[in-house]
């Protein structure tokens, strides 16, 4: 059986894998749920803005959080095994 630290850990990696290490930014779990076979897991990171909209050079001097938006997905989560099933945009209102 997957605990609950273990599902989570498995969604992260999976976003990693798909979008790469530098693309998922301050990533954090932002809601977890069972149901009888799987884990519901919100897991949301920063998205950095365009630098190429930016002057050359000015990238690098802004703080990390200035302009990014934060990306949230949901992953189900086998409980079983920890196979990440799906992952699907969760719209935050």
């Amino acid at each position: 059986m997957v605990t609950i630290k273990q599902a989570a850990a498995k969604a992260l990696e999976f976003a990693r894998d798909v979008y790469g290490e530098q693309a998922v930014q301050a990533p954090r779990v932002d809601e977890v749920e069972r149901d009888d076979a799987d884990w519901q897991i919100t897991v949301s990171w920063l998205q950095p803005f365009e630098s190429a909209l930016l002057p050359p050079g000015l990238g690098g001097m802004l703080p990390p959080n200035l302009g990014s938006n934060r990306i949230y997905k949901r992953f189900v989560v086998n409980a079983e095994n920890g196979e990440v099933k799906a992952m699907r945009i969760r719209q935050v209102e």
